[in-house]
């Protein structure tokens, strides 16, 4: 058993400084309001006092941390708060907590990963990207999926999110984006081996044009529509990812460059 204080810390911190049975904070405008209760009392005369006793009556093991309404009921109230009922609310509550620091570590994890892929490819900036589709698509919507690779590879500990639905929203937008790179990156072949990218670079523009010079047009026109719903769809996830961020992750800046 270690010291008094070294009792005292453990048991505080292990509850996080709140009551086992009601989660008060033992800590009002600074006052202190908690009680360190026995589980079995200091005296053998008292609550619980006769029960068999292994270790220190002062010790870690032998108290329970409550608010002073709590202590008092539980001291009156033997028969329903028996030994071992009490070991069991104590144990119960310090899982939680440290069930519940977890899941804040978690959740700041799954902020980190997003928030820094947003700085360097900021999502909603897409609908300005693909404004002239399907004739045209500023360079820079190339940058959603570098960075996102960029992130997973920087950040491999940090991915897969842990939150379930924010990494299905994601991946939703994700997958929506490599499918409209897919087309914007491909290319039409003919025979004799010979093939022309759907978009050419335009000198030192920052966008990325059809080449339609050289691309059938009937081939123009399918490459058209498929540009046009694949657009959409990613607009579209964008949107939905946006959504759900501001509703479920308010410490996120989706707006931030």
């Amino acid at each position: 058993m270690g010291t008094v204080s070294e009792e005292i810390k453990k048991l505080y911190s292990l509850s996080a400084g709140r009551c086992n049975l009601c989660g008060t904070n033992l800590f009002e405008n600074q006052v202190h309001i908690g009680e360190m209760a026995h589980i079995i009392a200091k005296s053998t005369q008292g609550p619980r006092g006769a029960d068999h006793l292994t270790v220190g009556r002062n010790s870690y093991e032998n108290l329970i941390l409550l608010c002073a309404n709590h202590h008092l009921e539980v001291d009156r109230n033997t028969q329903k708060y028996t030994v071992e009922y009490l070991h069991q609310i104590k144990r119960e509550y310090e899982n939680y907590v440290e069930s519940r620091l977890k899941s804040d570590q978690k959740r700041q994890n799954d902020v980190t990963f997003l928030s820094n892929y947003l700085r360097y490819s900021s999502i909603t900036r897409i609908p300005y990207l693909i404004r002239n589709n399907p004739n045209s698509f500023d360079l820079d919507i190339l940058d959603v999926g570098e960075m996102f690779e960029r992130a997973k590879d920087g950040m491999p500990h940090l991915f897969p999110l842990n939150d379930p639905d924010l990494q299905c929203e994601l991946m939703k937008f994700i997958d929506s984006y490599y499918r409209l790179e897919k087309i914007i990156n491909g290319i039409f072949e003919i025979k004799g081996g010979r093939y022309f990218p759907h978009f050419l670079r335009n000198g030192l523009s920052n966008s990325i044009y059809m080449d339609k010079n050289n691309l059938p047009h009937d081939y123009i026109c399918k490459l058209n529509e498929s540009l046009h719903v694949a657009s959409e769809i990613l607009r579209n996830k964008m949107q939905e990812l946006i959504m759900f961020i501001r509703r479920n992750y308010d410490e996120i800046n989706i707006d931030s460059p």
